[in-house]
C-alpha cells in the first residue's frame, strides 16, 4: 500500500470513529415526555368526539377506529426509534 493509500485509510478510520461516537450519542433514547405527550394527545383526540356526544352513524365509529389505529401505529414507530 502506498503512502497516499495509507493516509486515506487512516483518515477514513477517523471519520468512521467520529461517526460511531455521534451515533452512540443520538441513540441514548427518546425522552419519555415525547412518548407520554404522543399517547396523551392521541387519547384526547379519540375521547373528544365521545365527550361532545356519541356519533350516531357507523361512519364516525369507523373513522374513530381508523384514527385509533393510525395513532397506535405512530406510537409504535416512535418506540421503534428508541429500539432499532
Amino acid at each position: 500500500m502506498t503512502q497516499a493509500g495509507n493516509d486515506l485509510h487512516v483518515a477514513l478510520g477517523e471519520v468512521y470513529q467520529q461517526r460511531r461516537i455521534r451515533i452512540a450519542d443520538t441513540t441514548k433514547g427518546i425522552p419519555t415526555v415525547l412518548i407520554r405527550g404522543l399517547i396523551g394527545t392521541g387519547a384526547l383526540a379519540l375521547v373528544f368526539p365521545v365527550l361532545m356526544g356519541w356519533p350516531t352513524g357507523w361512519r364516525y365509529v369507523v373513522g374513530l377506529g381508523l384514527l385509533a389505529g393510525a395513532m397506535g401505529f405512530g406510537v409504535w414507530m416512535v418506540l421503534q426509534l428508541n429500539m432499532p
